[in-house]
């Protein structure tokens, strides 16, 4: 039994992020179209409005700036390879280039807001470089400042937004609205040395490992770097182990990689050692139907081949149901319980396949919902009275305790862990040290909105629904921090910069951040800087005046407003950075 397998839940899309080490979305990496092809690349960092936030690109934008337009063309070129923040643009023709813009899109994102930041002259300048055939380049690491919106902008900006985004409005800030949001990028650091050069060839070798672009990367043959890694000891799979200590020392690779950690192996190879695990085991049960254990692991082994098959939705398409996809891990976990009724793993696993999460489309909008939440709960406390001891199934039941919103219940379950450095544990008892005013409506889909953009900004690891609340609060930030003082004197929020317009109102952002002192929470102080790595619990307050009545209708992920929201109100969010060791 993996313990660490529960700590990333939203397993359908998350596992495919975790074994592409932080794609976006999985890219094949595209062919050599060419034994003389080139190609480029960049490394780039966007630094957001508030500055604790940041995020990798999900791509980003290049234009050829040979002809006589210079800076300012008329069509941009889509990186098509991008990883960590890493964009390629492979198979590129020889000539001079510029990085244009970035767009981002964190991963099930409920209310499928883009973000799209322009590029100021200076920076477009400074990343441009020229290939040639047969070449490949890197264009330097960079950190982009960003700005909502594009008043102030410059021509070059001003320009790729209209070749970009034609006829989109600007000015709405990603905290606040869903849809597309627009910023100014200008450039806050550069580094295109040895080391930096060095680093990336590095990381891009692995990136690029199977195709034929490794060995064209430039410096690809300094020392050291064409070193190959060595199998790890703990997870290697050998001809002479038997079918199922192959299986599962397979799925202790795989949910090492669901958990967020490095599989130390490529996606590829990940895909047909699945494939071939499966087809032994299918012929071992021939043989051994009643092997319970075999059962189980074959059943889990089902789960994975569904979770690392992609969902591609064309506009209007509805997603397909997904019991019929996990219909046969069930059918081999019920012949397990028919053999074994008080075997309380496989009872456990029959809750992880119900609490898989899918895509559905709600209001027009994109969310992701549990395959059955009521059985995961029910196999769950089924698994916990049958090993009462069991932290791994505790954890579980609680986690679906917690999308069920019934978090004292949940804390509740977690009191009896054995282990009480438990991160979920630890999160979840967290969550009782936080007062919430009572006018506050939590929104669970605001919530695992931005929890999954924190994780793919790799603000946290593991745990999300464990470490965002969303709330609207039907008043103003300075009785939001009047409600705090009763707590904590003196209390005081940070403001995080001027007003700035949102639609026809006005928008305001403060924030505190909150530290563990002799196991009381205290805030860092009203005059204390908010630290760009917190590393414990952050409140930020979005305040809105003025909004149209539209506006006031839904959250940024599409929840129903509640009744009270008048011309003024707040979005507190709050979210626990405790790191994850």
């Amino acid at each position: 039994m993996n313990s660490i397998s529960m700590k990333h839940p939203f397993a359908r899309a998350g596992v495919i992020a975790a074994l592409l080490a932080g794609c976006a979305t999985p890219q094949p990496i595209p062919e050599m179209s060419q034994p003389q092809s080139s190609g480029l690349a960049i490394d780039l960092t966007l630094r957001a409005p508030i500055s604790v936030f940041s995020n990798k690109p999900a791509q980003v934008y290049f234009a050829n700036i040979d002809n006589p337009d210079g800076l300012l063309q008329q069509q941009i070129i889509r990186s098509n390879f991008v990883k960590d923040g890493r964009a390629y643009l492979l198979n590129a023709r020889p000539g001079t280039y510029a990085a244009v813009g970035a767009f981002f899109l964190p991963p099930m994102q409920a209310s499928r807001a883009t973000y799209t930041t322009y590029f100021s002259k200076e920076l477009v300048e400074r990343s441009k470089v020229t290939i040639r055939e047969n070449d490949f380049v890197f264009t330097g690491s960079y950190v982009v400042e960003t700005s909502v919106g594009l008043d102030g902008a410059d021509e070059v900006q001003t320009h790729y937004k209209n070749v970009i985004a034609p006829g989109e409005a600007t000015g709405m800030l990603a905290m606040s609205f869903g849809g597309a949001v627009h910023y100014r990028g200008t450039l806050r650091e550069r580094k295109n040395d040895e080391q930096t050069r060095r680093e990336f060839v590095r990381n891009a070798k692995e990136d690029l490992a199977g195709s034929g672009w490794a060995a064209r990367i430039e410096y690809g043959t300094l020392s050291g770097l064409n070193d190959q890694a060595q199998p790890r000891g703990s997870s290697s799979l050998t001809a002479e182990e038997g079918t199922l200590e192959r299986a599962k020392k397979l799925l202790a690779i795989l949910e090492a990689a669901e958990a967020g950690q490095d599989a130390g192996v490529s996606p590829k190879t990940l895909t047909e050692r699945l494939g071939q695990a499966e087809q032994d085991l299918a012929a071992h049960l021939r043989t051994h139907p009643s092997d319970v254990e075999a059962l189980i692991v074959s059943a889990r082994l089902d789960r994975f081949r569904q979770v690392l098959e992609p969902v591609a939705l064309s506009r209007g398409q509805e997603p397909a149901d997904p019991k019929a996809a996990y219909a046969p891990a069930h059918e081999k976990l019920n012949r397990a319980l028919a053999l074994q009724p008080n075997n309380a793993e496989a009872r456990y696993w029959k809750a992880r396949l119900y609490g898989l999460r899918h895509p559905v489309f709600r209001q027009g909008r994109l969310n992701y919902a549990t395959s059955d939440l009521g059985e995961a709960i029910k196999h769950s406390k089924e698994a916990v009275k049958l090993e009462p001891a069991n932290d791994v199934y505790r954890e579980a039941l609680a986690l679906y305790l917690v999308e069920d919103q019934k978090s004292a219940e949940a804390i509740d379950v977690m009191r009896s862990v054995v282990d009480k450095q438990r991160l979920a544990y630890l999160l979840l008892n967290d969550w009782e040290a936080v007062p919430i005013p009572k006018t506050a409506t939590l929104s669970p889909v605001d919530s695992e909105s931005f929890a999954q953009q924190q994780m793919a900004r790799g603000r946290f690891q593991g745990y999300p629904q464990l470490r965002v609340r969303f709330f609207v609060v039907p008043t103003s930030a300075i009785k939001i921090e009047e409600f705090y003082s009763t707590y904590w004197d003196r209390f005081k929020f940070v403001s995080q910069g001027e007003p700035q317009k949102a639609e026809k109102g006005e928008m305001r952002l403060f924030a505190q951040h909150f530290i563990k002192v002799r196991d009381q929470l205290r805030p860092t102080g009203p005059d204390s800087k908010i630290p760009d790595q917190p590393s414990g619990i952050f409140l930020s307050v979005v305040e809105l005046r003025g909004l149209p009545v539209e506006r006031r209708r839904q959250t940024p992920a599409g929840f129903d407003m509640p009744s009270g929201v008048g011309d003024t109100f707040c979005y507190l969010i709050v979210v626990n950075y405790r790191p994850s060791k």
